[in-house]
């Protein structure tokens, strides 16, 4: 017997003879405790829900801070200016196109999603 094996090496093993195991996986739906237990011990389980609105472009930009949190005269300044309360995701990413050309509108919104900078509501 091989010493990296359990089968010996003069037994021919048959792959088609071999048991096929099978999992099953039912989706049930989570109570909201459940769910907010969840986010309780992994806080990152509501930012990838935001993020996932990121890719829908009449989400609202909600939660905008009156003072900048970026580096004045910086192009993140500028991104960040462009927020308004209500504002969606197209008309975001438009701006960000016209008035910032180097940056993208997506990346931002997901770089401010996941700092709390802002939030998206659908």
């Amino acid at each position: 017997m091989s010493k990296y094996s359990r089968i010996p090496p003069a037994v021919a093993v048959d792959a088609a003879s071999m048991p096929i195991r099978v999992k099953t996986v039912a989706i049930v739906e989570a109570p909201a405790e459940a769910v907010a237990t969840v986010e309780a011990v992994d806080p990152m389980v509501a930012v990838r829900a935001k993020l996932a609105l990121v890719g829908n472009p009449n989400a609202k930009v909600t939660g905008v801070r009156s003072a900048i949190p970026k580096l004045a005269g910086s192009k993140a300044y500028a991104a960040y200016a462009l927020y308004s309360e209500g504002l969606t995701v197209a008309e975001y990413c438009a701006a960000v196109k016209k008035f910032v050309p180097s940056k993208k509108g997506t990346l931002c919104l997901k770089y401010d999603l996941t700092r709390g900078l802002i939030d998206l509501v659908a």
